[in-house]
């Protein structure tokens, strides 16, 4: 699936044991469409990482219709105003890591990106100075802008 827009921000985040049901409502009901509420947000995407133990399990992907909206105003209010159910520390947990570039592969089956995922770590390896970490996620949930 392409991507919408001219910016994407992309997030990778660990999971609160036995809170992964009421993070999935809460990021379902709440969380994805307030920011899809924002104006340039154009859509919002969740996968899970395929392998059981993972130090990174969940993974959002934001489009918008250019980078100032990652800074608006609009989204600024929203940051700084969480709503009561934000609040009560439904947040994934663990920190993001830090990445120089992200590289997106999509396809239509999991062991097909498994298979890919050694020719894809080499190509990403060889165009950087630095080491590249690779992961295969499902999509688990997908909302777009009205």
């Amino acid at each position: 699936m392409p991507l919408r827009g001219r910016a994407f921000l992309s997030l990778w985040s660990g999971i609160v044991p036995g809170y992964e049901r009421e993070l999935d409502r809460w990021h379902t009901i709440e969380h994805m469409p307030e920011r899809l509420g924002v104006p340039g947000f154009l859509r919002g995407r969740r996968y899970m990482h395929t392998a059981a133990a993972s130090d990174h399990p969940l993974f959002i992907l934001y489009e918008a219709a250019h980078i100032e909206v990652f800074r608006s105003p609009g989204l600024v209010a929203r940051l700084n105003d969480p709503t009561e159910w934000s609040k009560k520390g439904l947040r994934p947990a663990a920190s993001t890591p830090g990445f120089g570039y992200v590289m997106l592969v999509e396809g239509v089956g999991s062991r097909e990106l498994d298979d890919a995922m050694p020719d894809v770590v080499d190509i990403a390896t060889a165009a950087s100075s630095g080491t590249c970490e690779g992961g295969v996620y499902r999509l688990a949930y997908l909302l777009e802008a009205a």
